[in-house]
């Protein structure tokens, strides 16, 4: 085969007429097939295996793109995903739970605020910030004096 003879180190050769199934030819070789529910493997060109179903079916294509961008990305897989998605999600909670008790607060004094500072308090994301603007909120006077 041309291709080996070139040092291209794999040719992977997707049949789908009669039973699927991909041959795979490997320079110094013989020729293998593999079915569907096997794994192709190009140690030092593919990170991760290939099933050999990605080669003919979109399904199986897109789950095994999708896993390995995820780990160009860091991540083994898409459960990483959601735990980290949880965990923004309730550290946003927590930021605007304080934001919302810091305005209760504030409105209850009668502190006038601006419009700047209330979307200040509202896009701020450090609970550390929140939590120090939260408990100087009892004995304020004043917007200026939260702030400082």
């Amino acid at each position: 085969m041309d291709l080996l003879e070139a040092g291209t180190r794999w040719v992977w050769v997707v049949r789908l007429l009669g039973p699927r199934r991909v041959e795979v030819y490997e320079q110094g070789q013989q020729t293998q097939t593999r079915g569907p529910g096997s794994l192709l493997l190009a140690p030092g060109v593919l990170q991760n295996p290939v099933r050999v179903e990605a080669l003919y079916d979109r399904t199986v294509a897109h789950e095994a793109t999708l896993r390995n961008l995820l780990q160009r990305r860091g991540y083994a897989g898409v459960d990483e995903i959601r735990i980290e998605g949880r965990a923004e999600g309730k550290a946003e909670g927590k930021a605007e739970g304080r934001a919302a008790a810091l305005l209760t607060v504030l409105d209850s004094r009668a502190i006038a605020l601006s419009v700047a500072s209330r979307q200040r308090i509202a896009a701020t994301t450090d609970l550390m910030e929140l939590e120090g603007w939260l408990r100087r909120s009892p004995t304020v006077a004043s917007e200026e004096e939260l702030f400082r």
